[in-house]
């Protein structure tokens, strides 16, 4: 679609979600799909559309090696070095996965407060290289951890998401590590960062939202944790959703795990399994993809290693 008609979907989009949006459920974002499929004309557009309407921008950046490569062919630079130049970079926008971001990346976000997302999982399944965490922390860049729609084990499982992201940030050796606290700020007070309009501050104190997880401390230290450690530390180390027993939306409880919360949840998953199968069932497209995938695969190897 071309950028009007862009901007008009996100206009019905808004107008359609406008009271969910005014009492602070739901935030609308831009989200250009990817670097190398939106011209700079679009990027702009976006960016003035998004300060005019108090909006971020989410864009998918630097996932892979080949989008690194496209930039230096097609402008002799780095995505970010271009984005700085055109006027793009700046505190209404983040990135997510940013794997491929050289030391020059990592200081223009920096300086202009970009937000960067990480998706561990997801980069581990595509293969795609590992965030480097440790020197984004070391930045102070405001950075959140995200699951990208395929967690570890395909359960959107978020505190396992929490652990893969502090166990895989790229760097090796014994001063390889980061803070399992950093980790924790990632997942809350510093992801909450990445909306214009915060839904939650990702902390819990007077005048903020009482957005909370409440989690089993019996399923963090079984069969046996020493009673000196942190539970903060065990919840990095341990936690999974097994383990959560109820959460909180703006103080009130939209999830627990009594009988009648697990009985609207089967209910949610027959409905969405329902439709998938009714719209897989009206168009099945072709299921082998092996001819496709390979002519992808070829395409790609080849066009790296000229």
């Amino acid at each position: 679609m071309t950028i009007d008609e862009y901007l008009e979907l996100v206009e019905r989009i808004r107008e359609g979600l406008c009271r969910e949006i005014d009492e602070g459920w739901v935030e609308v974002q831009l989200h250009p799909n990817g670097g190398q499929w939106c011209s700079d004309e679009a990027l702009l557009r976006m960016k003035d559309y998004a300060l005019a309407h108090g909006m971020y921008i989410h864009l998918h950046l630097l996932e892979t090696q080949y989008q690194a490569e496209y930039a230096r062919r097609t402008w002799g630079k780095s995505f970010i070095r271009h984005y700085q130049d055109i006027g793009f970079l700046g505190p209404w926008v983040s990135f997510a996965h940013a794997v491929w971001l050289d030391e020059e990346d990592l200081q223009l976000i920096a300086a202009s407060g970009a937000h960067l997302v990480t998706n561990p999982s997801s980069n581990l399944r595509l293969r795609s290289g590992a965030f480097n965490m440790r020197r984004a922390c070391e930045l102070g860049l405001a950075c959140g951890i995200g699951l990208d729609g395929c967690a570890f084990d395909d359960d959107q499982d978020y505190l396992r998401e929490i652990r893969v992201a502090w166990l895989n940030n790229r760097h090796n050796g014994v001063d390889g590590g980061v803070p399992y606290l950093d980790v924790l700020k990632m997942a809350t007070s510093r992801g909450a960062t990445e909306a214009a309009r915060p839904l939650s501050q990702g902390v819990l104190k007077e005048g903020c939202n009482a957005d909370f997880v409440c989690v089993s401390l019996n399923s963090l230290t079984r069969p046996y944790a020493d009673p000196g450690l942190d539970p903060l530390a065990l919840l990095v180390q341990r936690g999974t959703r097994a383990g959560v027993r109820m959460t909180f939306v703006n103080g009130e409880q939209s999830w627990g795990a009594d009988e009648a919360f697990r009985q609207k949840e089967k209910t949610a998953e027959e409905r969405i399994c329902a439709s998938i199968r009714t719209l897989r069932a009206a168009d099945p497209g072709k299921r082998n993809n092996e001819p496709l995938l390979s002519r992808v695969h070829d395409f790609y190897a080849a066009s790296l290693h000229k």
